[in-house]
């Protein structure tokens, strides 16, 4: 499966949206992952939950990373249940006036790098979650077909 992730700002509010692009990877023609997926279900997902990480900026921009010059942000959403197939959209948005002065810290030093960094997180953690949800499904079918077919001599 592929997506894209869209970012935008606008009026104060910055907002990503994944959604799904078309069927097919390096493995699997578009014909044979849609056959997979319709043979097995699609996978569904949380988009709520706990989103956390380490951030920086480097160049400007905000970066995960594991460094120790780093910042921790973590924030909740809502459990909200969606399917990932060929209609699989999800967005976050967060506005400027939401971010409070205590989520500043000397990296993240404006409300815009920490609205930044918690689309970075959302991001991050969906395209996980997806990538785990849709890998359970392949497993499923990819074990099965191994080793065949078989030739036998009696």
């Amino acid at each position: 499966m592929n997506f894209k992730i869209e970012r935008q700002i606008e009026s104060g509010v910055f907002s990503t949206v994944i959604s799904f692009v078309s069927f097919g990877n390096e493995t699997m023609t578009a014909e044979q992952e849609s056959k997979l997926f319709s043979e097995f279900g699609f996978p569904e997902i949380d988009l709520g939950g706990a989103f956390k990480g380490k951030l920086k900026v480097v160049d400007g921009k905000v970066v995960l990373s594991e460094d120790h010059d780093t910042e921790f942000i973590s924030f909740i959403l809502n459990s909200q249940k969606v399917t990932v197939d060929d209609k699989f959209t999800s967005e976050f948005r967060i506005g400027l006036g939401q971010i409070t002065s205590s989520e500043i810290g000397l990296i993240l030093d404006t409300d815009t790098k920490i609205a930044e960094s918690k689309c970075l997180l959302f991001e991050t953690e969906v395209v996980k979650r997806i990538e785990a949800a849709t890998q359970a499904v392949v497993s499923k079918a990819s074990g099965f077909s191994d080793g065949y077919p078989k030739e036998l001599t009696l």
